[in-house]
């Protein structure tokens, strides 16, 4: 009698395997973002100031953020510890391989 393959699973070869492992993926993204921040101030030039001067993380940490995700791209991607980075032109060839 002749054993049947198992179809079920992922196929490598004329194998298939039933798990799928997780895998971490490092991704480098861009995007614009706005925003919007309250500031007390003397004056305008006070305001502008105080805004220009504060740190990313707390201009994002006291500011109402949005983005329209239209500008939004990954520059590289790096799909596990046994793969170099790739650019974002590699990642879209090869994605659907991982």
């Amino acid at each position: 009698m002749e054993k049947k393959k198992s179809t079920n699973g992922i196929p490598f070869g004329d194998h298939f395997f039933k798990e799928r492992l997780m895998e971490t993926y490092k991704i480098d993204w861009k995007d614009v973002i706005y925003g919007t921040i309250e500031i007390v101030a003397e004056n305008g030039l006070d305001a502008e100031n105080k805004l220009m001067n504060m740190s990313l993380k707390e201009l994002l940490e006291k500011s109402s953020t949005g983005s329209d995700k239209i500008d939004r791209e990954i520059r590289f991607v790096s799909p596990g510890d046994f793969f170099e980075p790739m650019t974002n032109e590699e990642w879209d060839e090869k994605k659907r391989y991982f």
